[in-house]
């Protein structure tokens, strides 16, 4: 089994399974923010001060609208196609 994985009596390949995510809920942690976007907790919390994610407080724990993050990311520009 070199990159194959047996679980529940199926195969998955290593890598589709390490890669598989659930998708966020309407709120999500800074840390799953973070695994679904690979930005640092550090820029996360930048985003949050000037407002391009919109943040809650759940008694101690931060709670990120991921709908927020998802318009932050449909705004940013687009890189052009290159020419063939």
């Amino acid at each position: 089994m070199s990159n194959t994985e047996r679980l529940g009596g199926q195969f998955y390949l290593l890598e589709d399974f390490m890669t598989r995510q659930e998708p966020l809920g309407a709120y999500a942690s800074i840390a799953d923010v973070q695994r679904h976007t690979s930005l640092s907790r550090p820029t996360i919390y930048r985003l949050i001060e000037r407002g391009a994610f919109e943040a809650i407080k759940v008694g101690r724990n931060t709670r990120i609208v991921t709908a927020s993050v998802e318009a932050y990311f449909a705004s940013l520009p687009r890189l052009p196609a290159k020419a063939a």
